[in-house]
């Protein structure tokens, strides 16, 4: 006799087994499907006669499983007789009350087919719809697939919320980003954003979502969703100012991109883009553009200004969002003259060059890469990271060799904090405040030292959200708290993704570290005063020389 224990956190499901069926069942399967295809498809119209045997599936992890868990899980059959049919029937409803599951669910399926290396139909078919037909044989399953860009939007855009439990996506970040701005256009959005949890089942190459979940199995994600284990997930709204090279009147922004990944500008936002050509690579690509870029490092202009996670006046803890026309932060809509100005609310930066600067809302970028260690998936706050130009990014790679960990956060010069909302207006290398910040070289300096700030400042680069490149223009950033629920295995711990990075009180906040250029292009620390207000317009030089408080 076999004797097994295990965890309800592990069972996929329990059901009576068909007379067609054979009970010599592998125990262990790695393809869910040698084993679902012996029981009736999902909604079947006609049910088949049913044997006195009941089994249960399980698919068995370790406790504890770890941060980011890449084991490909087997799932396990476990056969029981009983002495006859009814009593079959008696065991696997007693069981499935025990396990909370014993009500039937209509689940949206939404597969990117083209997702990673066209893994996304392979996925839905070998594991996804196998396991939902094993854990109950009266769900209902929808499955769509997209035919193109957008298209995961327009489905969200048209489902009938009434008819769905939850939403399974099938494919990487992009699938997830589409989907919920389309959820969130909705003129019903406010009921149908908490009703609808989704999943993410991992097919694509970046998979940050998934991994910052713990769920970067595609198994994982679908058992989730089977135990319907929920948590709200806070995403970043983003709103884009007109462009002011094309001369459009600066407006206040009310139709804002939802994030629930990450905004990425400089570095990160250059790897990201610059390596879509090498895409057959699959996630590989990333690292090898990332080397590329390290190597041949570039810097851009910036005005930058951010409320902190700890400033009372950033928001007001009772007042609920309702999409896309109203916001939990009292000022992000302000003319950004008012942001910028001395008496202004927010913590404002001298113009200066940077090297990266990134918003994350989750810990992973992608599933190797733990970039915002500390960041939570619902604490009202996103985790900003960024490297002024001028630090030497190649002393960051030690930090960079084991990705998982997200020690670059303490790296050198790297500067991180907690805020609640983020503005960036990229600056030209020609633009005053820049000239204001590194000046011309004055008579019998060396002339080369101004040229070589120019030289190395880009133009035009990439600002990305979510893995999607948008317009090169202004951009304000606020925290929408538990604006969705999301479909979570329920071991998930979000503060182990800390556990090997610096503690989040050693980090070195925005702002601590900034030099400007004296009139000879050399390097001039700046020593910020204790509780003074870090306001400096960056209008005039003698603006930007004044001390930055360390936020």
């Amino acid at each position: 006799m076999a004797i097994t224990t295990f965890s309800a956190s592990m069972v996929v499901g329990v059901r009576v087994f068909p007379v067609t069926a054979p009970l010599a069942l592998p125990r262990e399967s790695s393809n869910q499907n040698d084993v679902a295809r012996h029981f009736d498809p999902l909604s079947c119209m006609t049910p088949p006669e049913l044997a006195a045997h009941f089994g249960v599936f399980l698919l068995r992890h370790l406790v504890p499983r770890p941060v980011v868990d890449r084991t490909v899980p087997k799932l396990e059959t476990w056969v029981f007789a009983a002495a006859t049919t009814d009593e079959a029937r008696a065991a696997v409803k007693k069981l499935r009350c025990w396990l909370n599951a014993d009500s039937p669910r209509c689940f949206l399926v939404v597969v990117n087919p083209f997702s990673g290396r066209k893994r996304g139909k392979r996925v839905a078919q070998g594991t996804l719809l196998p396991l939902l037909q094993l854990s109950h044989e009266d769900h209902t399953v929808l499955v769509r697939e997209t035919i193109g860009p957008n298209h995961a939007a327009t489905i969200a855009q048209e489902i009938d919320i009434n008819t769905h439990d939850g939403a399974l996506l099938v494919g990487g970040d992009g699938i997830v980003h589409e989907f919920v701005n389309g959820l969130l256009t909705r003129p019903d959005r406010d009921q149908i954003r908490h009703a609808l949890p989704i999943a993410h089942v991992a097919a694509g190459s970046g998979n940050g979502l998934a991994a910052s979940l713990n769920a970067l199995n595609p198994a994982r994600a679908v058992l989730a969703a089977i135990k319907g284990t929920t948590r709200p997930l806070d995403l970043m709204a983003l709103y884009q100012d007109a462009d002011p090279v094309s001369g459009e009147p600066e407006t206040a922004p009310r139709h804002p991109t939802y994030c629930h990944l990450s905004f990425t500008w400089g570095y990160l936002g250059d790897v990201n883009i610059e390596a879509e050509p090498l895409r057959w690579m699959g996630p590989l690509r990333f690292e090898l553009m990332a080397a590329l870029r390290l190597v041949t490092s570039r810097s851009y202009g910036a005005r930058i200004a951010f409320l902190p996670a700890d400033a009372a006046s950033a928001s007001s803890e009772g007042e609920s969002s309702t999409g896309a026309d109203s916001s939990v932060t009292k000022h992000i809509h302000r003319p950004l003259a008012e942001i910028f100005a001395p008496t202004s609310e927010w913590t404002v930066l001298p113009s200066m060059r940077y090297f990266y600067l990134t918003a994350h809302n989750v810990p992973h970028q992608t599933y190797t890469f733990n970039a915002a260690p500390h960041a939570h998936p619902h604490d009202g706050t996103m985790d900003v990271c960024m490297l002024e130009a001028g630090a030497n990014p190649v002393r960051l790679v030690p930090y960079l060799l084991d990705q998982t960990k997200g020690a670059h956060v303490g790296g050198p010069g790297v500067q991180a904090q907690k805020c609640r909302a983020l503005v960036v207006v990229p600056l030209h290398p020609d633009d005053a405040e820049l000239w204001n910040a590194y000046g011309p070289p004055s008579d019998g300096a060396d002339p080369s030292l101004a040229a070589d700030w120019r030289r190395r400042t880009t133009r035009v680069g990439n600002m990305v959200a979510d893995g999607e490149r948008i317009r090169y223009a202004p951009i304000r950033i606020e925290t929408i708290p538990s604006m969705i629920r999301v479909f979570v295995p329920q071991d998930l711990d979000p503060g182990a993704f800390a556990a090997h990075a610096p503690p989040h009180h050693t980090l070195r906040p925005l702002g601590s570290t900034w030099a400007r250029r004296g009139s000879h292009g050399k390097a001039t620390p700046a020593v910020p005063e204790p509780g003074r207000d870090s306001a400096i317009g960056g209008d005039s030089e003698a603006s930007v020389a004044e001390p930055l408080a360390s936020g």
